[in-house]
């Protein structure tokens, strides 16, 4: 990986975790692995950064997961709120408090 795309892979993230959601192009994701496809091995590494910053950051919390969604030209990766934030669901009763499974 190019010393700028660690850098761009990097702020995801980040994104990730103050933002609860990242979103990027497909076309960057191509760029920051060097691949032409996408396989198990890019979703691992990007599950294991994931993981080493949930960690370094919250060492006695369990890390948690992530969700993907797939779209034409970009994907989108949320993460289940830590046990300290607050998440909620709105549903068409509105906004009700959503408790970690």
């Amino acid at each position: 990986m190019h010393r700028h795309h660690e850098i761009e892979f990097a702020q995801f993230i980040d994104t990730l975790y103050c933002n609860g959601a990242a979103n990027a192009r497909w076309d960057s994701l191509y760029l920051w692995f060097g691949t032409q496809r996408i396989t198990k091995s890019v979703w691992q590494r990007i599950h294991q950064a994931w993981a080493d910053l949930s960690t370094d950051l919250h060492p006695k919390l369990e890390v948690p997961a992530l969700f993907t969604y797939k779209f034409g030209t970009s994907f989108t990766i949320l993460r289940e709120a830590y046990a300290s934030e607050e998440a909620s669901m709105l549903t068409a009763d509105g906004e009700s408090k959503y408790t970690r499974q």
